[in-house]
């Protein structure tokens, strides 16, 4: 088993064995630094050696002489599978590249096969076409690049285009270090791992260049000399392709082959070389964080490994039917769907995702994308795919099936987006590729002599509503409020404005951060805003949005308004009109969620609100959709009658098309079916040539058609699209829509952006998102909470894919602005952030104060445990804890009898295992805990509550605790709560881990926040505590409330469930005779609002109307000849069911059970009293027998008795 973080090839060099023996490969063992490789030798005895390389992060071909050796050409078909990496970090395995090497040095160690310096030599000299040479004397700081290369450095295109420059050497020597087997520098070394300068010559002398090994150790039994290339070198070079060029989809090629990707780092801190340089880097990282994990998945499953992590596989596929959808060719395939497989839920089979298809165990294949998501037919195991490739198709045969995990829609619109960049029109070029670190105002407020602002807006909310318009298309709201007539605020300056002469913090009703914030995102054409948790970001967000709108005439534009051409003029479906209109501000936000919520804030403002895409799951955001637009002016007849035409005659044609194309095709797959069965040979080898060219030239003609009338409809669509678009004040969509509507956000030309949770998306994303007439850009987020989370987590470690640029351009100095006061969590939340993360975050005054949360001794604690995890073996690759799932749940059930209502409770995990485990736990907790949240913490970010239960799941033999070691997901996960929060997790093996739960122990030690069980206590009884330490706990030790009352004597009531319940006198509800009421396991006593449950002197229970004594399942009432039940309206009414016998009793009248007129009283199935408006008694549930009451009642003869 091999378990490395870096892929590629090592270039391993005088590989000369010292160990002789039989033995085999063990282990190899990664701590991130140094590689442990443990040997057995045939009598079973470990022998323990490592071998250490500083930056092992090469990615270039192997020397000639291992890419021509019989072993390692037989390595592409088997990559290396570890078995043991962690999947919750997503550590990728290494390329076959590195399997081959090490797979050859075995070779080598077992044959004796030694590379001598004139094989270098000779293989130096095939590659390049020269003479070997020895490199010139050079000193140990020589920074000379010329001269020989590293032999095992070097490949076939060394010297030209992507592999270097010519005539220069890659490598600098004071890039490799060599160590012995026990990992310090060799003995021909120096402190700092460079050769020492006699080595440094000799090696000259010998011929070796830059080449330094250990071979001189005797001592050890077998010292490895190592060469490696950092990650550095490859910055420096070009590429051999352009990315222009580059298909979007992976090749065949690709995929299959060994040669690893050319690839270079995100410059974190720094400039770039151009424009070209910043696209070619992020466009080649974000197609690869793609395709590796295909491409390992599909190395997986042909060397047949039985743990399959990236991809997911198909067995026995079967190609069915084929039908025309949208214009495309989609295929029918039959798949083996997993009985548990939930398209609801499932993130299988999304529309858009990559297949690919194999009937040879992939030694060839074909790609596809999902073409159609049909829920009905995915219950049959039925999906249309459309295939990518040209392939010869056999429907005669089964075939495997692989789907990538990454689901491939948003790479494939961002690509394209970067593709179409140009260079000349980049944005913000100065600060997003040259990284300036001075920032000028916006260019629409150089272009003007004078810019004021009015910010009275500030103070008055309301006031926008009074620029709203009556229109057809926008609802707007009729109510005028006139702004604050506050005149320091009536006439701000904007250009050249130092934040010296602005109003001041009291006067605009902000704090100083807010106040510098603000002033900075009037006055920049770059702003960077962090806030740390509670800070109030969407807030100011808003408030810049608002005063922007309010000062429009700022940024307004003269522009061309798009109008429809008739159809007859194929050739331009457009024409151009000169109108006044103004441009909107952007709003873009990664998570559909977040757009959904920033976009409510801002219809407190303004209605003009247009949200592109579909899936909103908010229902008033809903009603602003840019379709919901489109079709309501189609229904009014509102849009301009040659665009409803040529949009008319497009879908007539390409639905005449289309039509056409599927009545052809169909009867070719009868020609096909019936030669296939003559035959039975696929359709290519039965049709004669001529008539199977003629079938192609027919498809691809119609094809070309479809798609060119196609491209006519998006087109059409889009003048739609900006008719309303112009119109509106805001327009929101994601970074995907962004990306994939880049056609139409060039059209729109807003010239100011907002990035909500800046700090979350990927640089690629937000630079998709921009168009070329963007002057104005604001971001804000936080980058020390979530980052960017890439497919491949070696590409956000090694190659910077994980910084987002919000955080570069704060790495390059760029100003920004941090707000510093929290207004969400109460103090002792607080505290566990500061100083541990945030050292200068500050509590609002508001925060103090707050209420205790009930029935809890404390409203913040970690209550620690030792049970351990378990491993998911299903679609997530996560963890789970049942020990921890059994007492969250448990404690929510817990809070919600303790009158807090489902909604205000959250439930956080880090791990998808956990989620879905909580959720099936939750479902046994229904109906009380149906409308709590349960969520992983990446997908509540930007979220808050009042109570945050958090499952931390981690506990195990190892010492593993997986990402939460990182900083910016604890700071979430523990940021999200208000008024209380109860973690649970092993807190000893958290601090064994990490630094940082070391201090947030300390913090939780300082508020008494830290134990090995949670103390419950009574609200009615405060001296009455439990300590609970299992989920169990919670149903043994405190049922209801925290109480230890007996039941069989005084019963104590302390659930509110928003009512009063007012005992005067003896306060006590009691049971006299052999009466009892009992409340046990899913029992509730439930008053509702406004009703009073009033239990005077002589223990009766007086339920006015609308009140309800609610006792479920598990409890018994029973009625003895002490108890009577009496109703107070025209007639005595008899109730003689007896709840566990036969027997028909009345019971006489020592206790009175009072219900005044209009209510009921009802005996259902799970032993309920309601107490309704209807005025009579029912008994309901199981009937056994119903006859006529025989006791001795005044009104023998009117009622009849319902048994159970």
């Amino acid at each position: 088993m091999l378990k490395v973080q870096q892929p590629g090839n090592l270039t391993v060099n005088k590989l000369k064995p010292r160990f002789s023996g039989p033995y085999r490969l063990a282990k190899v063992h990664d701590n991130g630094v140094t590689y442990v490789v443990e040997k057995q030798a045939e009598d079973g005895s470990v022998l323990q050696k490592s071998v250490h390389y500083r930056q092992v992060k090469a990615f270039h071909e192997p020397p000639a002489y291992l890419r021509e050796h019989p072993c390692f050409q037989s390595i592409p078909s088997c990559p290396v599978v570890p078995t043991d990496y962690d999947s919750d970090s997503d550590i990728m395995i290494a390329g076959p590249i590195f399997a081959g090497v090490l797979c050859f040095f075995l070779l080598k160690l077992e044959d004796g096969l030694v590379s001598s310096r004139q094989d270098a030599a000779e293989a130096r000299q095939r590659d390049h076409g020269r003479s070997s040479r020895t490199a010139p004397q050079q000193g140990a700081r020589s920074k000379t690049r010329q001269g020989s290369i590293n032999t095992a450095a070097r490949g076939p295109n060394h010297g030209r285009g992507r592999f270097g420059y010519h005539g220069h050497s890659q490598w600098n020597h004071r890039n490799v270090q060599n160590y012995n087997d026990y990992g310090a520098p060799s003995s021909h070394q120096n402190k700092r791992g460079h050769p020492r300068k006699r080595e440094r010559q000799n090696n000259v002398k010998r011929g070796k260049g830059k080449q330094y090994n250990t071979a001189h150790n005797s001592k050890r039994n077998f010292p490895v000399g190592t060469t490696v290339a950092t990650l550095a070198d490859l910055d420096d070079l070009e590429p051999d392709d352009d990315y222009r060029d580059i298909p979007i989809e992976p090749t065949d090629n690709e995929l299959l082959q060994v040669k690893a990707p050319f690839i270079r780092r995100n410059i974190t801190k720094g400039a770039y070389r151009g424009v070209h340089h910043y696209l070619d880097v992020h466009f080649r990282l974000l197609r690869e964080d793609f395709i590796r994990p295909l491409r390992n998945g599909i190395g997986q499953v042909k060397c047949g490994s039985k743990d399959v992590k990236d991809v997911r596989v198909y067995l026995k596929v079967k190609f069915q039917d084929a039908e025309v959808v949208n214009g495309h060719l989609v295929h029918l395939v039959k798949l083996n769907l997993p009985k548990n497989f939930k398209d609801e839920s499932s993130k299988q089979l999304l529309f858009g995702n990559i297949m690919c298809f194999s009937a040879d165990n992939f030694t060839s294949y074909f790609r596809a994308t999902v073409a159609s998501h049909d829920p009905d037919k995915l219950k049959k195991g039925l999906v249309g795919i459309k295939l990518l490739s040209v392939s010869k198709l056999d429907a005669s045969l089964e075939y495997t099936a692989v789907e990538s995990r990454t689901f491939f829609t948003p790479y494939n619109h961002v690509l394209r987006a970067l593709q179409s960049k140009d260079k000349n029109t980049f944005p913000l070029v100065e600060h997003i590729v040259f990284a300036k670190k001075a920032v000028q105002p916006p260019q629409y407020v150089l272009n003007r002599a004078n810019v004021h602002y009015d910010l009275r807006v500030v103070l008055q909310t309301n006031y926008m509503k009074a620029r709203a318009e009556a229109c057809n298309i926008f609802p707007m709201c009729d109510t005028t409020e006139p702004p604050n007539n506050c005149r320091d605020l009536q006439s701000i300056p904007i250009r050249n404005a130092e934040i010296e002469k602005w109003p001041t913090c009291s006067v605009l009703g902000l704090d100083p951060p807010q106040r510098q914030a603000l002033h900075s995102a009037l006055t920049k054409r770059l702003v960077v805003i962090q806030g740390p948790p509670g800070t109030g970001k969407t807030y100011l967000g808003l408030k810049i949005a608002q005063v922007l709108l309010h000062n429009s005439q700022a940024w307004s534009r003269k522009e061309n308004e798009i109008r429809p051409l008739p159809w007859h003029q194929e050739d331009r479906l457009v024409e151009t009109v000169d109108v006044d209109v103004t441009s909107p501000i952007l709003v873009i936000c990664q998570k559909n969620h977040a757009l959904d919520q920033f976009l409510e804030g801002m219809l407190k403002f303004t209605r003009r609100v247009v949200r592109i895409g579909s899936r909103s799951n908010s229902e008033i955001i809903k009603r602003y959709q840019i379709n919901q637009f489109v079709s309501s002016l189609k229904k009014q007849r509102q849009l301009p009658s040659t665009l409803r035409k040529a949009s008319y005659e497009i879908r007539k044609r390409l639905n005449d098309a289309e039509t056409e194309f599927s009545s052809q095709y169909a009867q070719l797959k009868k020609i096909e079916a019936q030669l296939q069965l003559e035959a039975q040979l696929p359709m290519r080898e039965t049709m004669p040539t001529f008539e199977f060219i003629r079938t192609h030239e027919f498809i691809r003609t119609h094809e070309e058609n479809i798609q060119r009338l196609r491209e006519r409809t998006y087109e059409v669509k889009n003048s739609e699209y900006l008719y309303v678009a112009r119109q509106a004040d805001v327009v929101g969509l994601t970074t995907t829509g962004a990306a994939q509507f880049q056609d139409f956000i060039q059209e729109l030309k807003p010239r100011i952006v907002i990035i909500e949770e800046a700090a979350e998306i990927l640089e690629a994303h937000v630079v998709a998102s921009l168009n070329a007439n963007c002057e104005h850009l604001i971001m804000i987020g936080d980058h020390q909470q979530l980052k960017p989370s890439p497919a491949v987590h070696q590409l956000a470690t090694d190659y910077g894919l994980d910084t987002s640029l919000f955080e570069r351009m704060i790495n390059n100095g760029v100003a920004y602005d941090t707000l510093q006061y929290q207004h969400r969590m109460r103090p002792e939340i607080s505290s566990l952030l500061v100083p541990a993360i945030y050292p200068e975050l500050e509590d609002h005054p508001s925060v103090q104060g707050r209420d205790h949360i009930r029935g809890v001794e404390r409203s913040v604690f970690f209550v620690s445990h030792l049970e351990k995890e378990q491993e998911e073996g299903d679609d997530n690759n996560s963890h789970s804890n049942v020990h921890e799932a059994a007492f969250i749940m448990g404690l929510a059930r817990y809070l919600v009898r303790q009158g807090y209502d489902p909604e205000q409770i959250t439930v956080l995990t880090p791990y998808s295992g956990q989620f879905f485990l909580l959720r099936k736990e939750q479902r046994n907790y229904s109906p009380t805990c149906d409308n709590m949240c349960v969520s992983t913490v990446d997908n509540y970010q930007g979220e808050e509550n009042d109570i945050i239960l958090l499952s931390m799941v981690r506990s195990n033999d190892s010492g593993n605790i997986g990402f939460l070691k990182i900083a910016n997901r604890v700071c979430v996960a523990l940021s999200r709560a208000k008024l209380g929060l109860f973690i649970i997790g092993n807190m000893q093996q958290l601090c064994r881990s990490s630094a940082l739960w070391r201090k947030i122990e300390e913090a939780l030690k300082k508020i008494d926040g830290l134990g090995d069980a949670l103390v419950l206590k009574c609200q009615s009884h405060p001296d009455r505590k439990v300590a609970v330490k299992t989920g169990e706990d919670f149903w043994t030790m405190s049922p209801e409330c925290g109480c230890t009352r007996p039941w069989n004597a005084d019963i104590c009531i302390c659930a509110t469930w928003n009512a009063d319940i007012l005992a005067t006198r003896n306060a006590d509800i009691r049971t006299t005779g052999n009466a009892d009421i009992r409340t046990t396991g899913n029992a509730d006593i439930l008053a509702p609002r406004n009703a009073d449950i009033l239990a005077p002197r002589n223990a009766d229970i007086l339920a006015p109307r609308n009140a309800d004594i609610l006792a479920t399942r598990n409890a018994d009432i029973l009625a003895t000849p002490n108890a009577d039940i009496r109703a107070t309206w025209d007639d005595d009414i008899c109730i003689c069911a007896t709840w566990n016998d036969d027997n028909l009793r009345c019971a006489p009248r020592n206790a009175d059970i009072l219900a005044t007129r209009n209510a009921d009283f009802r005996a259902t199935r799970n032993a309920d009293i309601r107490a309704t408006r209807n005025a009579d008694i029912r008994a309901t549930g199981h009937v056994k027998r119903v006859q006529q009451c025989q006791s001795p009642c005044s009104r023998k003869q009117k009622f009849k008795c319902t048994l159970f």
